[in-house]
C-alpha cells in the first residue's frame, strides 16, 4: 500500500513539475513551491475524499488513478497534456509492476 501511494505520489509530483516548466512562469522559486504544495494537497484531498465515499482504500490503485485523473482533468481540462502524461506514467508503473510479478 504504502508503494502504491509513494508511486502515485511520485508520478503526480513529477507530472506537475514537467507540466508547470513548460508554462512560462514568473512565480518566484517560494510562490512556486507554495502553488505545488497546493496542488499536491488539493489532489490528495480529493483523492482520499473519494476513497472514502466509495469506501475503498489506496489498495485498489486503478480507482485511485481514476480520481487522480479526474482531478487534473477539472484542473487543465481531459485533453491536456498533463492528464496524458498522467495516464501515460500510471500504465508504465503498472505495467512494470506486472512484469516484476510475472518475474517472480
Amino acid at each position: 500500500m504504502k508503494n502504491v501511494l509513494k508511486t502515485s505520489i511520485l508520478a503526480l509530483t513529477a507530472l506537475i513539475l514537467m507540466f508547470s516548466c513548460s508554462q512560462e512562469n514568473d512565480l518566484t522559486p517560494k510562490e512556486a513551491e507554495n502553488e505545488l504544495l497546493e496542488i499536491i494537497t488539493d489532489n490528495l484531498t480529493t483523492v482520499a475524499n473519494g476513497l472514502r465515499a466509495a469506501s475503498q482504500t489506496f489498495n485498489n490503485t486503478d480507482f485511485v488513478a481514476e480520481l487522480s485523473k479526474q482531478n487534473l482533468e477539472n484542473r487543465y481540462h481531459a485533453n491536456s497534456g498533463a492528464v496524458s502524461s498522467y495516464s501515460q506514467a500510471f500504465l508504465n508503473v503498472k505495467n512494470q509492476k506486472l512484469r516484476k510479478t510475472e518475474e517472480n
